[in-house]
Order: C-alpha cells, then structure tokens, then sequence
C-alpha cells in the first residue's frame, strides 16, 4: 500500500496536468502541485474552498448540474469551464470528473484531472479566421471580376457620349471620376483575394497622416468632431506601401469620427518608441465591450449598425503584411484607442525579404 501510494504521489505531483480531489460537497481536499503553474495558485490556498467559486460566472450553473448528474448517476463527466487565474485572467480547462464509490454504494468524494486547453484555443481560433479569410478572399476575387467587366462596358460607352456630348461636360467627368473611384476600391478589395507585391517605397509617415487628415476634415466638421494631430520631430522614414497604409489610417479615423454621432475629439499622435513607430488614434465615443474587443477584424464582425465588418479586417491584414500590428483599448461610455504599431524597416535591409514573402 505503501508503494502504491508512492507511485500514485509521484505521478501526481510531477503531471502537467491539474489533478485534485474534493468531498461530496464540493470542497476541495487535495491539490496537485500543477495549480501553481496552472493557476498561479499554491496548492494550500485551494484546500477546504468550494472549486465552483473558481469557476467563471457564466460556467458556474453549468458545471454544478453537471457534478449533481455525476452524484446521480455515479458516472464519470466530461466539461469544458474557464478556471480564475491569480492574475485575473481566466484559463480553458478540459476537466474530466469520477466519483470515488465507497462499500456502501455512494459517492464518497470526487477526482477530476483537468488539462489546460488555452493555448489550443487560441490556435484554433487562428485556425478559424484563416479559414474564414480564405473564404472571403475566394468571395473577394469573385465579386471584382464580377465588378470590373460591368464598370469596364460602362466607362467605355460614357467616354464615346462624353465626345459627342455639346453640353454638361462636367456630368460626365463626374461621373467617370467615380467610376474610377469604385474601380479602386474593388482593386484594394483585392487585397483579401491573394498575396500582393508589395512595392516598398519610403513614406514620410507624418507627411502621409496629414494628408489623410485633409481629406477627412470636411466630413469631421459637418460631424462637429475636431482632430487634433501631433508627431515627434525626427521622426524617421519608413518603407511601405503608402496607399494601403493611408487606407488604414482613413478608415480608423472615420471610424473615431463616427464613433461620436454628437461630437467631439479624436487625438492623432505618432511617437517613437525603441524600433517601432506608433501611430495613436483616441476617440471620446462610445466604447467597445471588453468581451467584444477580441473579435475585432474578424470577417463580418461589426459594432456597427450597417457596417460591414470588412474595413478593419482589411486594416488588420494591411498592417500584419507591414509586420506590424494593431492593438485596441476602449472603455464603455468613454471611448476607444487604436494603436498601429509599425516597425522602421530600411528598404535595402528589409524591402527584399518582404517582397519575397508577399509574392
């Protein structure tokens, strides 16, 4: 008995996995060494508490049915619960439950091992958006090829009226403008379908922001929003593609803009910091829900009413192919940071790795 018990301590104390046991009630009576990798908790701390006080609110119903089945029934369960970690966060477990049966025929007490499924998670969750992206990039493809034949017919016969048009010449220039105008946006759209060349050029990133802030400055002062932009001296020049970076960077602005349907501000700032560039864009609107902040760029996702959900995930995509990122703060009711982070890159050092990888 002795060895046995020695064998079972040894496999118990040097698993990865989270192995405890607890009374009829709920309580825990032992505490596998695990916890403390797993949960940042020592072992000691968990003995003689309730493990459902450990579990995620919305998990706690959930997982108490679950365990009283088990007690029923005296079968083994299987669940999925989000587990509080010491630092706050909360931490995927897979936890599989076997009531321990005494002579009597009862449940004495409970042993679950539980195997942390977070990292998992998250890849599958890449997995999803990649899969997601594909779609939509097949879809994208598809849509412009549909788009452009039309546009195409069109602008041809608008050129043949408009040189045998006696008036309203400026209708017409109108109108091909704007034709040309949708044939840009369904060729960044493109962007999705498949890998692009990107054609490094060096940018002037703050030149770049002032020049996006000029086309956006009408719409801000018909929305009584007011922009307020500051950049470090210095700064240096960055290689990229500049369209595509000034369509991240409009599209985040009006995003600020009508984010705040009754005014305000939006601060800009573009500051240095070790290796990277990081251009800020603050809004005062109305804030993001921290549960829906990591669903942001996703296909389809949207926090707005008639939106899309493609405009962020096209600035998401635009900025990763940089090598950067985007990171988001917002707090209900007082508004919403974006972050773009942008690595400086020397075309000479950099430009032919990126291209080789954007082909």
């Amino acid at each position: 008995m002795r060895e046995s018990e020695e064998k079972y301590r040894i496999i118990a104390e040097n698993t990865m996995d989270l192995i405890a046991t607890s009374d009829r009630q709920g309580k825990i009576t032992y505490s596998s060494p695990s916890s403390k990798m797993i949960l940042g908790v020592d072992p000691a701390d968990h003995l003689g508490k309730n493990a459902i006080d450990f579990l995620h609110e919305d998990d706690k119903k959930r997982v108490t049915l679950l365990m009283r089945r088990m007690v029923q029934s005296r079968q083994p369960v299987k669940y999925e619960a989000r587990w509080k970690h010491n630092d706050g966060s909360y931490v995927v477990l897979e936890t599989n439950a076997t009531p321990v049966i005494n002579e009597k025929g009862h449940v004495e007490s409970v042993v679950v091992v539980s195997r942390d499924l977070t990292e998992r998670k998250k890849t599958e969750e890449m997995l999803r958006k990649s899969d997601k992206l594909s779609v939509l990039g097949q879809l994208a493809a598809g849509a412009a090829h549909e788009i452009r034949n039309p546009l195409t017919s069109i602008k041809g016969f608008l050129q043949l009226l408009e040189s045998k048009a006696e008036k309203d010449y400026e209708y017409y220039e109108i109108m091909l403008s704007e034709i040309d105008r949708i044939n840009s946006i369904v060729s960044e759209f493109m962007v999705l379908a498949k890998p692009q060349v990107m054609n490094l050029v060096p940018t002037n990133i703050t030149e770049l922001m002032r020049h996006v802030i000029s086309l956006i400055e009408t719409q801000a002062i018909l929305m009584n929003v007011q922009i307020y932009f500051k950049a470090e001296d210095d700064l240096p020049v960055i290689s990229s593609v500049d369209n595509q970076l000034k369509q991240v960077f409009i599209n985040l602005l009006k995003n600020a803009i009508e984010a705040m349907p009754d005014g305000g501000n939006v601060f800009i700032s573009i500051e240095r910091k070790e290796n990277d560039l990081v251009v800020s864009f603050a809004d005062e609107g109305c804030g993001i829900p921290s549960d829906k902040l990591p669903s942001l760029g996703e296909p389809f996702y949207t926090t707005k009413e008639k939106g899309t959900g493609l405009g962020l995930m096209v600035c998401y995509k635009i900025i990763e192919d940089h090598g950067g990122r985007i990171h988001v703060k917002s707090e209900l009711g007082q508004g919403s940071t974006f972050k773009v982070v942008l690595p400086m890159l020397s075309i000479d050092q950099e430009g032919a790795s990126l291209l080789s990888d954007h082909k």
